[in-house]
């Protein structure tokens, strides 16, 4: 996370940089502007609710079901079972403690763990969990298997147990990766109990786990009421800005691309801003690249997206997770709109995509503007 923190203090350096940089072949210029068709953002009826990854008790949907919009898993829990709910950056888990029984499904979101050593991520689990359950002594963990669930990227279960044979619990682990997310599942019971490893409540949770695909969109909302779709799978890792005001950045879990939206006020109303303003707003405009710290600008263009003036400018970062990617640079994007008299500023940083990637997921964002 405090790279993400030093993120923040570059993209405010983005924003007051006094180069900003113009003159992309294929774009347009104040007067004649490159125009896009805006998009109305569509969200179906049976869209799943969105489980905020903030707030401090998100809930299971009718039915006991795990099922968010954004998250690519669904699990199905017994009715009879009331869950304690906790919440994290980035992560949310449901736990169920009855006289002899656990349930815990933990749900976060991308982290680089994930992509250097998936197997050490999902078997690594077990014995870290134990360590935060008391009551669990000294475990015998059995040999994890690879499972198949459909849909899944990768999927490995284990069995283990604790105690004596009379008074000790079996129970069973089970941990799916889809797109960036990573879902632990571990059930457990005392001999006689149904979430026992084998019992009839613990084979009908294990059964209703499904990878699903992420199906309706995620709008954030500005505070004059306006909306943009953004990525599925985004959840917010910094809910204010460094001074304190609700300009949250989000990540995406599928490609860890990093999104920060800002709110300001423009110094006159938007339809009486003219060219000379916006470069008081944007800083002087030059037609060829320029650097500023560590931040190299690229070539910027004008926007209009369906009566909307937007301004958009290229840059590059120092990469975020270089030893991860083998890069040296991250493709970077910084996008201004005046619309109802608000500024909309929005940045976006791709640490694992390509530029043309980053381009085309900014684009779709800007066009359901409205």
């Amino acid at each position: 996370m405090a790279k993400i923190t030093r993120l923040t203090c570059l993209l405010a350096a983005l924003t007051l940089s006094p180069r900003i940089q113009a003159g992309e072949p294929q774009s347009g210029d104040f007067d004649n502007p490159k125009r896009l068709s805006p998009r109305q953002s569509k969200i179906p009826a049976e869209a799943p609710p969105i489980c905020d990854l903030r707030v401090k008790q998100p809930k299971l949907s009718p039915g006991n079901q795990f099922r968010c919009r954004g998250i690519p898993f669904e699990v199905t829990f017994p009715k009879a079972y009331i869950f304690e709910q906790h919440h994290g950056n980035g992560w949310l888990s449901w736990q169920h403690s009855p006289t002899g029984q656990v349930i815990l499904l933990s749900v976060r979101a991308a982290a680089w763990t994930l992509y250097k050593n998936r197997w050490g991520e999902v078997d690594d689990y077990l014995p870290r969990l134990f360590k935060s359950l008391p009551g669990l002594i000294s475990p015998e963990i059995g040999t994890p298997e690879t499972v198949s669930i459909p849909g899944a990227d990768f999927a490995r279960k284990v069995g283990f147990s604790a105690g004596d044979a009379k008074t000790g619990t079996a129970g069973v682990s089970l941990s799916v990766i889809v797109k960036g997310w990573v879902m632990h599942l571990m059930i457990t019971g005392k001999k006689g109990y149904p979430l026992r490893r084998g019992g009839a409540y613990s084979e009908s949770i294990l059964s209703s786990v499904k990878a699903v695909p992420r199906s309706a969109p995620v709008l954030h909302k500005f505070r004059n009421g306006m909306t943009v779709e953004l990525p599925h799978d985004v959840w917010v890792s910094i809910e204010k800005d460094n001074k304190g005001l609700p300009n949250p950045t989000y990540m995406t879990a599928g490609d860890m691309t990093i999104i920060r939206v800002v709110e300001g006020k423009p110094i006159k109303p938007c339809d009486q801003l003219t060219q000379q303003d916006w470069n008081k707003i944007i800083g002087s405009v030059k037609n060829q690249p320029g650097q500023k710290g560590r931040i190299l600008f690229g070539y910027s263009y004008w926007l209009d997206i369906g009566g909307i003036r937007s301004f958009w400018a290229n840059a590059d970062l120092p990469a975020h997770f270089s030893q991860e990617t083998g890069r040296q640079r991250d493709p970077a994007t910084a996008t201004l709109m005046c619309h109802k008299n608000t500024l909309f500023q929005m940045f976006t940083v791709a640490t694992r995509s390509t530029r043309r990637q980053l381009s085309k997921q900014v684009e779709a964002i800007l066009v359901s503007f409205h």
